[in-house]
């Protein structure tokens, strides 16, 4: 990690890509705010909490190893008032690293919000299929 900066918003974005697409879960957990919600695509259900997403990443992506590939060219990012930005935009996600078949084209949104320090941290995720 060096030469980044968690204080800059769009390299801990692309951070948080590239530990996920790398299966890294446990990588990401410093990026991650302890009351983070992950809502599950194509699902009613929702993971709470950093520890639970990185547990259920683990356990159910773990060996899969599911890619994620934002359109940053159609990217939107909007700051709130409050600390903290949205980030969004178009995606593939590949269910599955070694198995270029299946994508499904998303729309997602990222909610990350600053802590005392200015470090941003993904505090809300969700995505839909488009």
């Amino acid at each position: 990690m060096s030469g980044f900066d968690q204080k800059d918003l769009q390299q801990t974005f692309l951070l948080l890509r590239d530990l996920f697409n790398a299966g890294d879960y446990e990588g990401m957990r410093p990026l991650l705010h302890p009351n983070l919600i992950w809502k599950m695509l194509n699902s009613a259900d929702s993971i709470m909490g950093a520890e639970e997403v990185v547990r259920w990443l683990t356990l159910n992506r773990g060996s899969s190893n599911p890619q994620f590939a934002p359109d940053l060219n159609l990217e939107s990012t909007n700051h709130l008032g409050d600390g903290s930005a949205q980030i969004r935009g178009p995606a593939e996600l590949a269910p599955e690293k070694a198995r270029a078949n299946n994508i499904k084209n998303i729309e997602y949104n990222f909610s990350l919000t600053t802590d005392r320090t200015g470090r941003w941290l993904l505090l809300n995720m969700f995505s839909y299929l488009i």
